[in-house]
C-alpha cells in the first residue's frame, strides 16, 4: 500500500468527508455463533472522535483507573465498574491505554437519525483519532503503572480490608458501632 505512516497506522486508512469529518477504515469479519469468519472480511469506515487524542490519552493515564474516560464517553455503568474495581484490577485500564496508543480504541455513542420513518435511535461506534505524539504517549505508560500501583496499595487495599472485615462481621451478626464509624471516617 505504501502510504504515509501515522505511527502504527497508514495514512490511507484515514480520510476526510466533504464536511471535514475524519473517518478511519477498519476491516470487519462476519460472525457465526460467536466465531469470526475470515472469509467474510469487509471494509467499513467509522467516524473518528472530534476530541484531541493526546489530551484524551493524558486524561486516561491520570484518571483511567477510576473510569474517568468512561464517564466522559457517557458509559456510566462501565465508569462505576472501573471506579469500584480499579479498572478491573488494572487489566482493563492497561488495555484501554494500549488500544489508545495503537489507534484501536473505540466507544459507542447514541445517534439520532431520521430514517424516513421518523427519528430513530442508533448506537454508533466511534474511534479516537491517531495520537500525534506517540513517543510521549508510550513514555506515559510508566507513570500510569506507578499511579496504578500507588492507587491499589494506598486506596483500594485499605478500603478492601476494611469493607471485607465489616462485611464479615455483618454476616456473623457482630456489627459494632466502632466498625461502622471507621468505615464512615474512611469514606
Amino acid at each position: 500500500m505504501g502510504g504515509k505512516e501515522w505511527g502504527f497506522m497508514k495514512h490511507e486508512d484515514y480520510r476526510y468527508t466533504e464536511d471535514g469529518i475524519l473517518l478511519v477504515r477498519k476491516m470487519e469479519t462476519g460472525h457465526v455463533a460467536g466465531m469470526d469468519l475470515m472469509s467474510g472480511c469487509r471494509e467499513r469506515w467509522y467516524r473518528c472522535s472530534d476530541r484531541d487524542p493526546d489530551r484524551q490519552y493524558l486524561k486516561m493515564v491520570l484518571g483511567g483507573w477510576f473510569g474517568l474516560h468512561k464517564f466522559m464517553e457517557g458509559s456510566v455503568v462501565q465508569g462505576i465498574f472501573y471506579a469500584l474495581t480499579c479498572g478491573c484490577f488494572g487489566v482493563f485500564y492497561v488495555c484501554d491505554l494500549l488500544s489508545m496508543l495503537c489507534g484501536t480504541y473505540c466507544y459507542r455513542q447514541v445517534a439520532y437519525v431520521d430514517g424516513g420513518q421518523g427519528i430513530q435511535r442508533k448506537m454508533q461506534k466511534i474511534y479516537d483519532a491517531p495520537l500525534k505524539h506517540r513517543k510521549r504517549a508510550a513514555f506515559l505508560l510508566l507513570p500510569a503503572a506507578v499511579i496504578l500501583i500507588l492507587v491499589v496499595r494506598f486506596l483500594y487495599q485499605p478500603v478492601g480490608k476494611l469493607l471485607t472485615g465489616w462485611i464479615a462481621s455483618a454476616v456473623s451478626g457482630r456489627v459494632t458501632m466502632e466498625a461502622a464509624d471507621r468505615l464512615m471516617r474512611l469514606l
